[in-house]
């Protein structure tokens, strides 16, 4: 049987053709093994390159995630956050991220509200 294109594949390249030039070995696979490191499933990971492709390429996806994912306190909140707000993804953790989370952290916010 031939092989079908799986519809969240489709779209990521359709979002990002430069996915079919970048190195599996060196920036694809990494990435995808990191990321069930933390916890998220085969499916999860192709919502989030379907959602956001350009930045699955980045090499701060896995530790971006890494701390997102707590905060956020699911899987589903993750994706349903990304799908809102895909800038998450390209936005300084250290820099700008973190400060914020503090921030609000010590104006007596807890992680479910933020």
């Amino acid at each position: 049987l031939p092989l079908r294109p799986r519809p969240d594949a489709a779209a990521a390249v359709a979002k990002d053709p430069r996915l079919l030039c970048a190195k599996v070995d060196k920036t694809l696979a990494p990435k995808v093994v990191g990321l069930i490191g933390i916890g998220l499933l085969r499916p999860d990971i192709a919502r989030i390159v379907s959602l956001d492709p350009y930045r699955f390429r980045s090499r701060a996806i896995v530790s971006k995630l890494h701390y997102y994912l707590p905060l956020i306190g699911s899987v589903d909140n993750l994706l349903r956050m990304l799908k809102r707000e895909s800038g998450l993804l390209s936005t300084n953790l250290d820099k700008v991220v973190k400060p914020n989370v503090v921030f609000l952290r010590e104006c007596g916010l807890g992680a479910c509200d933020i």
